[in-house]
């Protein structure tokens, strides 16, 4: 018993103190945000008024039957919108989790106003005071009573005042509103005799007022006391932040381009705030240190600024890695702060303090760099990259993409960075990435794979797309992969023609190394296209005069083939095919067997070499140059191509 008791007095002391803190934080709100609370400032400045230059004369009942006709009017009014409000449940009367369909009446000054006014107090100022008025002006047969409203009846002027101005504010404010209501009401009528097909007055509110709260919240991040080093908290503070912007996003958007917009409305005003700070950086990235007080402590802020911006890019783009992003939003974010960090590498690589703070060995750099001496890179386009290559590892991140176009934007800009910083090689990465996708089997009848890869057909991208096409082709070729016919084709039309020579040898001896078939007449047909289409621009009488077999031999010395296909091999074979195939040929591509000069090289992969590159005024291969016993081994041998042989008029008996 004793016990509960002594649980119930301490409950009520405390609720007595919270409520008392509660009412001490609610005095200090109102006197800090004066603008916000301005209905109770004039309900006291009217008070005062009242008291020093009007004596009140009003009655009990008077005051009583005027309370009852104004909270009347308030309970109308607020009857009035609860009516405007819509489904919360349903998406469809939001967006980015702003109300569209009644935007024009919550965002009213009068009606958002009116929200402001401590309406509980205001009710019971004004219904309660004509009842101490009452009580005031009675005899109670009680001493007890009398005694304690004499107390009131000393100061019912002050009351009646209060009581007044309240009465006065409250009805200045419900005038207004119900002329707003009647007028907003009238206007929605109005147009409601056609239907409205956008609402982009709304849509461009609703984003100004989502990216005006966004810039209150990006403040607290790059407040002065982030600024230097005081709060402990920035790492927390940044993940909360962005965590907030991406679910809400989520949660509030109906479909993935809102929940863009949601990410671009909020992320716009972080670029304004970085903007203003890299506009005071990039005043004094030319400036030193010097022995006067000023120059020493804008120096320290040049600092804490460079390195407030790394580590606020590093510990988003961590954050962004684990969230549930919109892929093509991410690809988004990921251009707005590549466009940054590029602005602020070109304005600053020559400043020493900006490369110890941005640069340094990234993990990624350490693991595949075999060098004793790592690569070092900006760390923070190095992080970002490294999370979009693992993102567009995943086909179904890819897909999500929609475009190529979009695609296309990251390579520029990943371009870009690749001009401006020696040695980076952020688009070949990003590029090889997507293209292992193209040119895979499984994903030939994805949407984005279609367009992506008709887009590549086009001949007119810029130059940086297709010499990485090229080059990325040529490396897929030269790792021995069996394609399709169709993928075949896709990657050798990429190639010039000193480049299809090279693959066309080396993809003919590792078939035979491999135990392949060495080619179909389909395969056959599709490298006579290719290799007739290039001759227009180069033909094989071109690489003769330009000397073509010094790279030749280069380019396949440091192949998958250059333990067996040996340079004296290759010089052979190159000069072969502008000689006349007859028995002194034949006799040396013997020996060149015997002498193991020659390996996995057999005459069916020789013939198929000659008949697509021999120039047209040299014979392929002619029988009146051979013996028959010559032609009968011929024969025997390339009976595995008789229909590649037999396509081009040569028959096989």
């Amino acid at each position: 018993m004793i016990e509960n008791l002594k649980i119930e007095i301490e409950y009520i002391i405390y609720s007595g103190i919270k409520r008392i803190v509660n009412w001490g934080f609610d005095i200090y709100v109102i006197c800090r945000y004066p603008w916000k609370h301005i209905s109770i400032w004039l309900s006291i400045i009217l008070s005062c008024f009242i008291y020093k230059n009007i004596e009140v004369q009003l009655k009990w009942k008077e005051m009583f039957l005027m309370s009852v006709g104004l909270v009347s009017i308030m309970t109308f009014i607020s009857n009035y919108l609860e009516n405007q409000t819509v489904d919360i449940e349903n998406k469809e009367n939001f967006y980015l989790g702003y109300n569209i369909k009644k935007l024009k009446f919550h965002d009213n000054f009068w009606l958002k106003s009116f929200s402001s006014i401590p309406a509980r107090l205001y009710f019971w100022i004004i219904a309660g005071i004509p009842g101490i008025v009452l009580c005031s002006e009675t005899y109670f047969q009680s001493r007890i009573f009398n005694n304690f409203f004499a107390i009131f009846a000393t100061r019912i002027q002050y009351i009646k005042s209060t009581w007044l101005a309240v009465f006065i504010v409250s009805s200045f404010f419900c005038t207004a509103l119900l002329i707003e209501s009647v007028a907003l009401s009238s206007n929605a009528f109005t147009r409601s005799y056609l239907y409205k097909t956008t609402n982009q007055y709304e849509e461009y509110k609703i984003k100004l007022e989502l990216t005006n709260y966004s810039q209150k919240l990006f403040k607290t991040i790059f407040s002065f006391k982030n600024i230097i080093n005081l709060d402990c908290d920035f790492y927390a503070n940044v993940e909360t932040l962005i965590s907030y912007i991406v679910n809400r996003g989520n949660e509030v958007s109906k479909t993935d381009n809102e929940k863009i917009e949601f990410y671009m409305a909020a992320f716009s005003s972080e670029q304004k705030i970085i903007d203003n700070i890299l506009t005071r950086v990039f005043h004094y990235r030319d400036s030193e240190p010097k022995n006067n007080i000023k120059d020493i402590i804008t120096y320290f802020f040049f600092k804490q600024r460079m390195k407030l911006l790394e580590n606020y890019y590093n510990q988003k783009w961590n954050i962004l890695a684990r969230l549930d992003v919109v892929p093509l939003g991410l690809i988004q974010i990921m251009e707005q702060d590549l466009q940054h960090l590029l602005r602020i590498e070109e304005e600053m690589k020559n400043n020493k303090e900006y490369k110890d703070v941005f640069w340094g060995n990234y993990r990624k750099n350490i693991i595949y760099n075999w060098e004793e001496k790592s690569l070092k890179s900006n760390i923070c386009i190095s992080k970002i990259v490294e999370i979009v290559e693992n993102k567009l590892s995943e086909i179904s991140f890819l897909e999500s993409i929609h475009t190529p176009d979009n695609m296309m934007c990251v390579f520029e800009i990943l371009n870009q960075i690749d001009t401006e910083i020696q040695g980076a090689h952020y688009f070949s990465d990003v590029f090889d990435i997507v293209f292992e996708h193209v040119i895979n089997e499984k994903y030939q009848n994805d949407m984005f794979i279609k367009d992506f890869s008709e887009k590549m057909r086009n001949k007119y991208l810029p130059a940086y797309v297709l010499n990485a096409l090229r080059t990325t082709s040529k490396y897929e070729l030269m790792q021995g992969g069996d394609f399709s016919n169709e993928i075949l084709e896709y990657l050798l039309s990429f190639l010039e023609f000193e480049d299809i020579v090279v693959v066309l040898i080396f993809r003919l001896a590792y078939a035979e190394r491999s135990h392949r078939k060495i080619m179909n007449i389909e395969e056959f047909k599709i490298w006579e296209m290719v290799i007739n289409k290039n001759q227009f621009r180069k033909n094989i009488m071109d690489l003769q005069k330009s000397n073509f077999i010094n790279e030749l031999c280069s380019e396949l010395s440091n192949s998958y083939v250059s333990h067996f296909l040996f340079k004296e091999f290759i010089e052979w074979l190159w000069d072969s095919l502008f000689k006349i195939f007859d028995d002194n040929q034949y006799i040396e591509f013997k020996k060149l067997g015997q002498n193991s000069i020659r390996r996995n090289f057999e005459l069916k992969s020789y013939m198929i070499f000659r008949l697509l590159l021999v120039p047209y005024h040299y014979d392929v291969f002619s029988s009146c140059q051979l013996s028959q016993n010559n032609q009968n081994e011929i024969f025997s041998e390339l009976s595995e191509i008789k229909d590649i042989m037999e396509n081009n008029g040569i028959y096989v008996m």
